[in-house]
């Protein structure tokens, strides 16, 4: 980006850009072609930014398009009310759920017809959707629209503009009904009542027929009124800083303030190999130490014994609607947060039983852990990543306890489990355990499968019958605490597979190969986490490079792990060929040639995805129309083809010196070519 007031901010973290936003609000046209600039890069690569902790010029640079309501911006908007909701909301955060239709409305410039669209795709998010919905009221407040251009529009989605289906969007509009005066759509209220498209309990009856009872200016009147329908401000920009990221201390920043000024005086006197390292290496520390702050800032006052009420009230409402979701709660979407924090506290308990007969031991181990130290136990004796995942389902949370840091749970829920633990809990948490291990098992070889190969093979193995909804119901805990699965449209998917939908268009393309017949205790073993697939090829590869450098197991396995891995990514060795170059340093030619034969073997006998969990080998000998083993000669080819150099060690080598490539030759008339 081609950045002036914003130039090096980009990634601010907690370091809040106060001056640059407060200039950029006092020069309008200055800032505006640099604003839309930051929409459009972020837009542009979400996947990544969205992920990036530290990028979050976005919510600035949004919040003042908006303020200064600029029409350019809102194709822009309105393209992050269709990117997929977990993107959307690591890109917005709460913005989403409380601003997001303001924003809208502020940079329409009047033009509905976009905000129409987001409202009427049903394959949209169902905040997003509803926030549109809300941006109508807006512009009603603002007069960019009329109460009649609402009532006819309305009356077109009761009528065939909605999908017939459930969501929440039909329950958001008798409220937003009632709330411009529900005279002209009552009946049409009623009749989605009746034909089941809306929830009687939440069609607001009540609310419609007081507000009928009122004067339509009256209702108006009260609307305007009401914040949450105003267009954003300049206050609203102010807050930001709030909230968008956690400022540093002067100390700090002086400490940061030193470290450059150290850095220029050093960096001229120092090779760009040198500096490069020591760059990383800060930027490695910086990292660490935003990652503690941020620790830090989750941990509260909090006693104990703690209620469920207040536990949630702790949290921000992204965290709320994380667990909103987890739970599938419906018909709450729509509400702000002290409503949903009320509304999670109540319905938690009813649900929560048959959430616990969801778990695997490990879930299990740490809850009872908990439970069992009346509800609280000190932080050290639980990971924080396993007390992250807890809270998303209110199991866990953290807090500092009489000066202590503690992770606690809340009581109500810690009588519901004492009740529920016993010998038939232990009976269900060790067949989930076996389920999960065998599902992940699978999905390690064949990458992806769908759920209903998968619990067929499940009762193969086990000789029981298996209630699918109950099996769905486990591996959902157990992809979201255990993150070593997910699941796709095209079924489950190894935690490691980046495009489920090529993994199974690949099984497709052999419909009379069967998936490979691992035993149980294959599928066992391979379901643990971390676990690497040392074939006897493996470990002689591995006993290969042992033998020619100082390795630990550990560096083995993590070696073996990648190998697996990018073959399953990219069928070709020279890949392989590839990593081992960027890791290792070849003492000579001999050495690269026996280390490519071994490659070859190696990938030939790796159990791949694409293959249904068959080697290469196994495969071609199988069926003759799948691929046949790599020779070692097209391997050679495929390296030349590549371009892959083999260098006898990493130094440079001079134009007028012997070729490291053994042909006698000087570099410059040989591979310097």
């Amino acid at each position: 980006m081609n950045l002036k007031i914003f130039k090096g901010l980009e990634r601010f973290g907690n370091r809040y850009p106060s001056e640059a936003v407060k200039y950029a609000m006092e020069n309008r046209e200055e800032a505006t072609p640099e604003l839309l600039e930051i929409l459009e890069y972020t837009l542009s690569d979400v996947k990544r930014l969205s992920k990036d902790e530290d990028y979050l010029i976005q919510f600035p640079a949004i919040y003042m398009l908006a303020y200064f309501r600029e029409k350019r911006a809102y194709d822009g908007i309105v393209r992050i009310a269709s990117l997929p909701d977990e993107q959307a909301y690591d890109l917005l955060g709460d913005t989403i759920t409380d601003d997001f239709g303001r924003i809208l409305a502020s940079v329409c410039d009047g033009n509905m017809e976009p905000i129409k669209g987001i409202i009427e795709n049903s394959s949209l998010d169902e905040y997003v959707r509803s926030q549109a919905l809300d941006s109508l009221l807006v512009l009603l407040n603002n007069g960019m629209v009329s109460r009649e251009q609402l009532v006819f529009y309305f009356k077109e989605l009761f009528n065939g503009k909605l999908e017939v289906d459930y969501s929440d969007v039909w329950d958001s509009l008798p409220r937003i009904c009632s709330l411009i005066h529900p005279k002209g759509l009552e009946e049409d209220i009623r009749k989605a009542v009746k034909d089941g498209k809306i929830m009687r309990e939440v069609a607001g009856f009540d609310f419609m027929e007081r507000q009928l009872q009122r004067p339509v200016g009256d209702v108006l009147e009260e609307l305007k009124e009401d914040e949450s329908y105003s267009l954003i401000s300049g206050e609203d920009v102010s807050s930001l800083e709030k909230w968008v990221g956690v400022k540093k201390s002067g100390d700090d920043f002086e400490e940061d303030d030193e470290y450059v000024t150290d850095f220029e005086k050093e960096s001229t006197d120092k090779n760009a190999e040198t500096l490069l390292l020591e760059v990383l290496e800060s930027v490695k520390t910086y990292g660490q130490r935003l990652h503690e702050n941020r620790i830090r800032r989750l941990w509260k006052e909090v006693d104990i014994p703690c209620s469920l009420h207040d536990a949630i009230h702790r949290l921000s409402k992204t965290e709320m609607d994380a667990i909103r979701k987890n739970y599938d709660l419906r018909n709450v979407s729509t509400l702000k947060k002290p409503e949903l924090e009320a509304e999670l506290a109540r319905q938690i308990p009813s649900i929560f039983p048959e959430t616990i007969y969801a778990l695997d031991k490990g879930a299990y181990d740490d809850i009872k852990l908990i439970a069992k130290n009346s509800g609280v136990i000190p932080d050290t004796d639980i990971p924080f990543s396993d007390v992250e995942k807890l809270l998303q389902y209110c199991m866990a949370f953290p807090g500092v306890y009489r000066e202590k840091k503690v992770v606690f749970m809340p009581a109500e829920l810690t009588n519901i489990f004492i009740q529920a633990d016993g010998s038939e809990m232990e009976s269900i948490v060790r067949r989930n355990t076996e389920w999960v291990r065998l599902a992940n098992g699978m999905l390690y070889y064949y990458g992806v499968m769908e759920v209903q190969h998968i619990v067929k093979r499940v009762e193969e193995l086990t000789g029981e019958e298996i209630d699918l909804s109950e099996f769905m119901r486990v591996m959902s805990f157990f992809c979201n605490f255990h993150e070593q699965a997910d699941s796709t449209p095209y079924g489950y998917k190894n935690g490691s597979v980046y495009d489920a939908q090529q993994i199974a268009e690949e099984h497709r393309k052999r419909p009379d190969v069967d998936y490979y017949p691992f035993t149980k205790k294959q599928l066992l073993k391979a379901g643990k986490a971390d676990y690497v697939d040392r074939t006897p090829q493996m470990n002689r590869f591995l006993r290969f490079l042992s033998d020619h450098y100082e390795m630990t197991d550990q560096d083995l396995s993590e070696i073996a792990s990648q190998i697996i891995y990018i073959t399953n990514s990219d069928s070709r060795p020279g890949k392989v060929m590839e990593y081992l170059q960027s890791c290792l340093e070849y003492p000579s030619f001999e050495f690269t040639q026996a280390l490519t034969a071994m490659i070859t073997e190696l990938h030939n006998n790796i159990r791949q995805w694409a293959l249904k969990g068959h080697t290469p080998n196994e495969s071609f000998r199988r069926e003759k129309k799948l691929p046949e083993p790599f020779p070692k000669e097209t391997f050679q080819a495929e390296q030349e083809n590549e371009k892959i150099n083999t260098p006898v060690k990493r130094t440079k080598v001079g134009r007028n010196d012997p070729c490291p490539c053994g042909s006698g030759k000087k570099y410059k008339n040989c591979c310097g070519k």
